[in-house]
């Protein structure tokens, strides 16, 4: 992967994020693998791969508009999960052209306490978006308290975005996170749940 067509993809991504729904600019921040690749791997000079998590967790968006937004700067929509009720977006997968990296935009749900979110390991991912199961996972909303914070890696780079708390959240997706191992690589949230519909989904959510 050369560093310039790294540079590009991130620059473009970083771009469609400003959009603005209704004239209010959607906060997002990194999220997941992402975020412990910039806090713990490229400073030991590993080189992006696989995906690039986002998360929002500050309501719905307008996903026609999203997909517009990226569309203008090369991304196609390649995945969704969508709440069955509404066509609300739960997951939403883009592809920069033929680069290597995907971009997973998930989109959280507050209940109970928590803050949960659904993605498509071990399910089947239709063409609508609406699957036959539903795999929710969980991190208590304590640990997203206080507001976004800018950091930068690149001076050539606009800040990225990171929850206040992104320690707490990396010691509960990833327990051990700061030692360097490949068993690391998937979100060990709090709690999950299965669910076969978004109705009354608040509820389910326990």
């Amino acid at each position: 992967m050369r560093e310039d067509q790294e540079l590009k993809f991130l620059s473009y991504l970083y771009s469609v994020m400003e959009y603005r729904d209704n004239e209010e600019k959607k906060e997002w921040f990194i999220s997941f693998g992402t975020l412990l690749y910039f806090l713990r791997d490229r400073p030991l000079g590993k080189k992006l791969d696989g995906d690039f998590d986002i998360s929002m967790i500050y309501g719905q968006t307008n996903m026609d508009l999203l997909v517009r937004c990226f569309s203008e700067y090369g991304f196609k929509l390649k995945g969704k999960i969508l709440d069955d009720r509404t066509g609300d977006p739960l997951q939403l997968v883009f592809k920069w052209n033929d680069y290597p990296i995907s971009v997973d935009i998930y989109f959280w749900v507050r209940a109970n306490g928590y803050w949960w979110h659904t993605f498509d390991r071990n399910i089947e991912r239709p063409k609508n978006g609406i699957p036959s199961n539903y795999l929710f996972k969980a991190t208590p909303k304590s640990a997203f308290q206080g507001d976004l914070v800018g950091y930068s890696w690149d001076e050539r780079l606009p800040d990225m975005k990171l929850p206040k708390r992104y320690g707490t959240l990396l010691d509960i997706w990833y327990p051990g996170w700061f030692i360097p191992d490949k068993n690391f690589g998937q979100s060990r949230c709090e709690k999950e749940v299965t669910i076969s519909t978004c109705k009354n989904l608040k509820e389910k959510l326990k």
